[in-house]
């Protein structure tokens, strides 16, 4: 019996890494034992039934690499919608964080009044073409 207030621990919900692993390691079973039927097939000759007993376990062996790549693809799926019962929100911001996004917002119209104000009057003035200078000599020129 637990103790009164004592929490639970949740389940952790692993990811679907291993499953793809597993399935990896079944599918490759499989083509080693079909290879063995192969093997015995031909030594046995047509007709003769002897790759049976390898053929089956084979075939089981890929359904079951099969239904392990659709529950990893399952797992995946859930865990990236945020389905699998963990949280699928970020971590809450730091206090620093939280007080600069809390900050009074920036008066759009006030700055660029400033901006005009200390703006020289009269139109701008056109910018000065750089002078061209030649490769690899010292000094520039028109060249």
């Amino acid at each position: 019996m637990m103790a009164k207030g004592a929490k639970m621990a949740k389940p952790v919900r692993k990811g679907a890494v291993r499953y793809v692993v597993l399935g990896v390691v079944c599918q490759t079973l499989s083509k080693g034992m079909e290879a063995m039927g192969d093997r015995a097939m031909l030594e046995a000759g047509p007709g003769q039934g002897a790759g049976l007993p390898f053929y089956l376990p084979a075939l089981l062996l890929t359904l079951i690499a099969v239904g392990l790549f659709l529950f990893a693809m399952r797992r995946l799926y859930h865990r990236l919608t945020g389905k699998d019962g963990q949280a699928a929100s970020p971590a809450p911001l730091p206090a620093t964080r939280t007080q600069r996004i809390d900050a009074p917002s920036i008066d759009v119209d006030a700055a660029l009044a400033r901006y005009l104000a200390k703006r020289p009057p009269g139109p701008p003035q056109p910018p000065i073409p750089a002078r061209r200078g030649s490769f690899g000599k010292k000094g520039g020129g028109a060249g």
